[in-house]
């Protein structure tokens, strides 16, 4: 205690000294490390060192503006955005101490704040000084001649309780997706210590059944939570409330030394302490704004709707599951919502229809997404405070027009145009009971004309008995993401549940975790980057889901074996991957900014790239083009017999000699490869692509440097080979010369392993041109394991290595 009241007492010293000499100056990125005029971004800030104290620097700026962040040269310092929201900085003053910043003064307009840099990349906040919002410098407890004040929680304005004021501050969140959510509001208790803590009864609607010329309901109060038992009341300054709609989820309660405790209400538990990070913890925003979502749902104000729901009669309802989710806790909720329906008589024949979906209990809602049988919607932007949604339909089609009503009667319209959910325009000043207006008609009427309701549609696959007998039990395929993966087939999968030993199962990939006993998981950053998932021995996947609603349902028999999930940071886009037994893969994407017709947008399916049983998976797929109507070509999916090769191998160049050669796979990957063309008879010369043994007079072995390999070889200017395919390198030359007869020979030795023979008859020079005489595997030391590889590629003249 003693060393902090040390430490306040000084932090005191140094705000008062800076404090004279702070002028109005403006700050967009502050930077504390910097003693000399300096640039961030668009603003040019002098630095000017004061005269009387001479640690002190002053930031000074053209314009005051709001403070976006604050560094320590390249060091990005964590610090309570809250604390400059809606402010624009008038002066900053650094204090240097020890050859590093240390005391950080800002003086805002409507507060002044004093900051400790302690070196730990964030901010320690020492002290605020304005007319609501403050914390004391020592840490001292209310004393005992201080009048305690009572917190009301169904106060929004400063009130006076006994003789203390207790002055109240709603605070903006600078983060958009908690405007939606909920509102923040600060009780200060300035000088006075915490005697009770309590919210007043609110009225809510009485539930009542719904039908068409509905009439106004009953209004009944109910009470919320009283008298919540806080530890250490006299060391309390302020107290701050994230509620929803006035409902209060979460309490936040500020002792001295910013120091906080966190309390969650839910029906079941009541008031419960829960633990946060500190707030310039990066991970408090993401971790605040999950469980106020997630205490939003438990209390029973967030809501899932079915836009497709509709009925002929008065007095329906229907009930939908809304799930709950707290890290790796999901708890179902019951949406009991009641759909009662208008028909529009401006049309003789009923033309349209207007489907009001309203919770039970007529309370305020909101939404994080919508459904639309199976499939999930997501529209931007929706409203904090629902009162209820519209959805209208022409008769007897599909949903055209969807309209939020907010606590203020304000209509927020989402049109469906080209396949997907738009937010249209928000429209004021329109009588709630209104809800066929000449702008309705006349957008629906247009909605109508122009509505392409039917999408891409998923391909159904159709595969027969002579397909299903070419595949072979397994076999390893090349993912979307370059990886190697093994897979069962359609043909195992038939005989294993003909055996009932196969378990199909369904995978949700919201909570892949909970499906270890059949599959496995990998990846990096799972659910916000990519999450690989591959079915375990004996086990299929139907149907592959994404927060309880199927991606898409399969024929019967076409089992997914593995997933790949994307998600597109830049865009917050999703795409999904299933990989099927039939060895196609479908491909699904989830556009965060404009919600489909259908949860996930069917974009393509394409053959799987396998990697092995050429001859074998070539037919299959030949025949699945045709059954199909594909287009697509066979070489572009099966793998090359490439990928059974080694990148070197080891040849027999005599009896005696055994030399390593780079393969062709070796030669793909190798990026720094330099092609080059080649005379032999030029050896002897300086080179530095080869290394040369011999004389021509007798024979002659050439051989490639590293990262080299030749495509054309000539002899005297004399074209002896040029290899078109453009992957095919010779990386060894065998040249020998028979005296008596004049007989040159050129063995060439390439990537695919295979040895070409090309002979001149020097002394006849008929046609002065090089006669080829065979072309045959090369030897090498491992011949069994290249028998597949040998099998392959000898059945083509011409086999293409791409």
């Amino acid at each position: 205690m003693g060393c902090k009241r040390m430490k306040s007492i000084y932090t005191l010293v140094i705000y008062i000294i800076i404090s004279v000499f702070i002028s109005k100056i403006n700050c967009f990125e502050l930077d504390i490390s910097q003693v000399l005029d300096y640039s961030r971004g668009s603003s040019t800030v002098s630095v000017l060192k004061t005269g009387e104290l001479q640690n002190l620097y002053t930031h000074k700026f053209d314009d005051p503006t709001p403070l976006k962040e604050i560094y320590n040269g390249a060091e990005r310092l964590y610090f309570d955005p809250l604390l400059v929201n809606d402010q624009v900085l008038l002066s900053a003053s650094v204090v240097w101490s020890l050859k590093s910043p240390s005391v950080i003064q800002l003086n805002l307009d409507k507060s002044s704040i004093l900051l400790i840099n302690e070196n730990d990349a964030s901010l320690d906040v020492q002290a605020i000084f304005s007319e609501k919002l403050v914390t004391n410098i020592s840490p001292r407890i209310h004393s005992k001649s201080e009048v305690p004040v009572d917190i009301n929680l169904s106060q929004f304005q400063d009130y006076n309780s006994d003789t203390s004021q207790v002055l109240v501050t709603n605070i903006e969140f600078a983060d958009e997706r908690f405007k939606s959510l909920t509102n923040l509001v600060n009780y200060c208790t300035m000088r006075s210590s915490l005697k009770t803590f309590d919210n007043e009864t609110e009225p809510v609607p009485s539930p009542g059944g719904s039908q068409e010329n509905r009439q106004e309901q009953n209004q009944q109060t109910r009470s919320v939570e009283k008298n919540l038992e806080i530890p250490n009341k006299d060391k309390i300054y302020s107290v701050q409330v994230y509620s929803y709609n006035n409902f209060p989820l979460i309490i936040e309660f500020l002792y001295t030394f910013n120091k906080r405790k966190f309390y969650s209400y839910t029906p079941e538990e009541k008031w419960k302490h829960v633990v946060f990070p500190t707030i310039q913890d990066p991970t408090f925003p993401d971790l605040l704004y999950n469980r106020l979502n997630y205490y939003g749902c438990k209390n029973g104000f967030k809501y899932t709707i079915d836009i497709s729901q509709k009925t002929d009669y008065a007095g329906q309802s229907y009930k939908i599951e809304n799930y709950c989710n707290l890290d790796d806790k999901v708890v179902t909720i019951e949406n009991n919502i009641d759909i009662p329906f208008y028909t529009d008589r401006n049309y003789s024949h009923g033309k349209y229809r207007c489907f009001e979906h309203t919770p039970k209990d007529k309370t305020r809602f909101y939404v994080d997404h919508l459904k639309a049988g199976t499939s999930v919607l997501q529209l931007p932007a929706t409203p904090n405070i629902i009162k209820v949604i519209r959805v209208y339909h022409h008769l007897d089609l599909k949903p055209f027009l969807i309209t939020f009503v907010d606590d203020s009667d304000v209509l927020y319209h989402y049109t469906y145009e080209e396949k997907v959910w738009r937010r249209d325009k928000v429209v004021e000043g329109v009588s709630y009971d209104q809800r066929f207006t000449t702008e309705v008609r006349t957008l629906l009427d247009q909605l109508l004309a122009e509505d392409k309701r039917e999408g891409k549609k998923v391909h159904k696959l159709i595969i027969t008995e002579e397909a299903i007998n070419l595949m072979t039990d397994t076999v390893r395929i090349l993912t979307w993401f370059d990886s190697e993966s093994t897979i069962d087939t359609y043909k195992r999968d038939r005989e294993l549940k003909k055996n009932n030993q196969l378990k199909i199962s369904e995978f949700d990939i919201w909570w892949y975790s909970y499906y270890s006993d059949t599959t496995l998981i990998g990846g990096s950053g799972l659910l916000e980057k990519m999450l690989l998932v591959k079915n375990k021995p004996n086990c299929a996947i139907s149907p592959a889901k994404y927060y309880g609603y199927s991606i898409h349902d399969f024929d019967e028999g076409v089992y997914v074996h593995r997933i790949d999930y994307y998600h597109d940071k830049k865009t917050r886009d999703m795409t999904v991957y299933l990989y099927t037994n039939a060895l196609f893969v479908y491909v699904f994407r989830k556009n965060y900014r404009e919600a489909s017709d259908v949860n996930w947008k069917f974009l393509e399916v394409k053959p799987t790239k396998v990697l092995e049983m050429y001859d074998t998976y070539s037919k299959y797929y030949e025949l699945m083009k045709k059954l199909n109507n594909f287009t697509f070509n066979v070489g572009d999916v099966v793998a090359s017999p490439v990928n059974l090769l080694q990148e070197s191998l080891n040849i027999k160049f005599s009896k005696t000699e055994i030399r390593k050669i780079p393969t062709i796979r070796g030669d793909n990957i190798n990026k720094n490869l330099k092609k080059i063309e080649f005379d032999v008879s030029k050896h002897k010369e300086i080179n530095e692509s080869v290394t040369s043994e011999g004389d021509l007079d007798t024979m002659v072995t050439i051989v490639t440097k590293d990262n080299v390999g030749i495509k054309t070889i000539k002899h005297e200017g004399l074209l002896v080979k040029n290899f078109e395919d453009d992957r095919t390198l010779v990386h060894i030359i065998k040249y020998s010369m028979d005296k008596m007869w004049k007989n040159v020979t050129i063995e060439l030795y390439t990537n695919t392993l295979y040895h070409y023979t090309y002979t001149m008859n020097k002394h006849i020079k008929l046609d002065d041109v090089w006669t080829f005489i065979s072309k045959k595997p090369a030897i090498t030391t491992n011949k069994k394991e290249l028998e597949k590889y040998f099998q392959i590629t000898a059945k083509f003249e011409n086999f293409n290595f791409g």
